[in-house]
């Protein structure tokens, strides 16, 4: 599973558009570490043991000393080297740093000439007599199979420091057989590897070195990334998050495809519907189209928000609890980024708008856009505050009627204006509709006048002076919801989630 993940991102890095991979991963084997091109590798201190391309890995660490054994997994023996302890077996030859550990059959340790060092502080020795082998004093012949040793592991009976390195000593004995026999001086025990400073030293002598001296002392690198102490600065983050967001948006193109389809398709419909139906309306059509227009979008703007807004909540949970995002540079990078493909919603008006037959004067034209993006971005704002509360876009589907609805029916089309009762006015202040509607109908009978005109005004109970009022209450609205959802997310994140 590891090895097909590997050659899954290996093959995304290598496809039209390129990008940048990155990858943590311990322990790989053969064919995993050939598919990388670079190489960063820490030793178990956390310190930079290597860093650069995979092709020269093995040439620098030649020029140190250390070869890779032919038909020795490249990974291993770096990773090997890497390691600040080392295993070591004291009936062989004490390990070089950085040398393969051999694991000898129990055969092989009788069969192998191998002399102790003198001053190893192991308590062991060994002799030849004839055809046996003295271990501590216990004779085991070599003809004998049912005498050869075995090694068993133990826990830790010794620690010893000799000569600057350290050793831990693990209890073995060689016993006989499969009977559990007497502990002889066979040992197992960890050696402080010198091989893993070496690469250090060498890779800070190297690279860090060299890096740090290219920066210079006026660090302007710095102000290039905005980078201040230890975190990004705020607007450092806004521009990543913007710049990612921008990257997932263009990405989804099936999804774009989807959304410019269905806007197009309802525009159509709209269309057809009021198929030059408002030049010669007295008022009926003119209010119905224009509403339902407004509740379509209203809907399908703030629904397409909550079905991707909310899963992306677990990334920045783990971007905020590993210090490398805030949650707003992360909701205006994210909720700006989203804006260039909202306006396929302006589609939807913009289609029927010649096809029904509304004022053609540009100015007309001018503003009923701009309302509509207006009324898009509000809707979208809704969108956000229902998916702020959860996870879950089940949930926030669910809240979202809880916001809708009110819009809806407070909206002056519906009911007369001054039949509401008194506790339930606040509604009507703070409806999206409300205000989108009575702005479209007014920019609308301004143009044509007329009989329809006086109709309208009538209707819905507005005048013509209501008109700029109505569009600084939209705009207040619209930021103002979408304020309130990134206040939500902000204590979410920071005093009521816990860490992904």
């Amino acid at each position: 599973m590891g090895e097909l993940i590997c050659l899954l991102l290996h093959d995304l890095a290598r496809r039209d558009p390129k990008r940048i991979v990155l990858v943590a991963v311990h322990s790989p084997s053969s064919r995993i570490f050939s598919l990388f091109s670079h190489l960063t590798i820490l030793s178990s201190n956390g310190e930079l043991a290597y860093f650069g391309l995979r092709q020269r890995i093995l040439s620098f660490l030649e020029g140190l000393g250390y070869a890779c054994p032919k038909l020795f997994n490249p990974a291993d023996f770096v990773l090997e080297l890497a390691s600040t302890k080392t295993i070591q077996n004291h009936i062989s030859d004490p390990m070089a740093a950085g040398e393969r550990v051999e694991c000898l059959a129990p055969q092989e340790v009788l069969s192998k000439n191998l002399d102790l060092e003198e001053g190893s502080g192991l308590s062991a020795g060994r002799q030849e007599k004839g055809d046996s082998v003295e271990i501590d004093n216990r004779n085991y012949s070599n003809n004998n199979k049912n005498d050869a040793p075995f090694i068993e592991s133990g826990s830790i009976s010794n620690v010893s420091e000799e000569s600057g390195s350290s050793e831990i000593r693990t209890g073995s004995a060689v016993s006989s057989g499969d009977t559990m026999g007497p502990s002889v001086g066979v040992h197992m025990y960890l050696r402080m590897s010198n091989s893993s400073p070496r690469l250090v030293a060498a890779t800070k002598a190297s690279v860090v070195d060299d890096f740090q001296a290219r920066l210079g002392e006026d660090q302007r690198h710095q102000k290039v990334h905005g980078v201040k102490g230890a975190r990004s600065s705020q607007w450092a983050l806004f521009k990543i998050n913007l710049w990612r967001a921008w990257i997932q948006e263009s990405r989804e193109k099936i999804g774009l495809t989807v959304r410019a389809a269905m806007t197009v398709t309802l525009g159509l419909l709209f269309g057809l519907l009021y198929l030059y139906q408002i030049p010669k309306d007295k008022g009926r059509n003119t209010a119905g189209f224009l509403f339902s227009l407004l509740v379509t979008m209203l809907i399908a703007s703030s629904v397409n928000v909550c079905l991707y807004f909310p899963f992306e909540f677990a990334i920045l949970m783990r971007e905020y609890y590993a210090g490398g995002n805030l949650p707003i540079p992360y909701f205006l990078g994210r909720t700006l980024a989203s804006v260039p493909q909202s306006m396929l919603f302006l589609l939807m008006g913009i289609i029927p708008y010649f096809m029904a037959g509304l004022a053609p004067s540009v100015s007309t034209f001018g503003y009923f856009v701009l309302i509509l993006f207006f009324s898009i971005f509000s809707a979208q704002s809704l969108g956000y505050l229902a998916s702020s509360f959860t996870s879950n876009p089940v949930v926030s589907l669910s809240i979202l009627p809880l916001f809708i609805t009110p819009m809806i029916l407070f909206s002056g089309m519906l009911y007369e204006r001054h039949s509401v009762p008194a506790g339930l006015q606040w509604i009507q202040e703070i409806s999206v509709i409300n205000y989108s509607f009575g702005l479209l109908v007014l920019n609308q009978v301004e143009a044509v006048g007329g009989q329809v005109r006086v109709f309208l005004h009538q209707f819905l109970q507005v005048e013509q002076k209501d008109f700029s009022i109505f569009l600084i209450n939209l705009i207040v609205l619209a930021l103002g919801y979408r304020l309130s959802a990134m206040i939500i997310l902000m204590i979410r994140v920071r005093f009521i989630s816990k860490p992904q």
